[in-house]
């Protein structure tokens, strides 16, 4: 993703909560620098998940599994059964 882009999804996410007036400048560089190698379509995906599920502001943490849901592997073996 670019940095313009995350720069404008990250401010949706400012403006959408009142604790971001408290955040520093440099807490947008470390979501940008953890958040920075994900998609920029499944970022934004992510920010509009966070937008309506998340009564707080979300954590980097928070952000990454709404963009990059964990994969469920239903297909995988059973353990043996005695």
């Amino acid at each position: 993703m670019t940095r313009q882009s995350f720069n404008k999804n990250y401010a949706a996410l400012v403006a959408a909560y009142s604790i971001s007036n408290k955040l520093s400048d440099e807490s947008q560089d470390v979501y940008w620098e953890m958040l920075h190698n994900i998609p920029e379509e499944k970022f934004i995906r992510g920010v509009k998940s966070c937008l309506a599920k998340c009564k707080f502001f979300p954590t980097i943490a928070e952000l990454g599994e709404a963009s990059l849901p964990p994969v469920r592997d239903f297909k995988a073996p059973l353990p043996p059964v005695d």
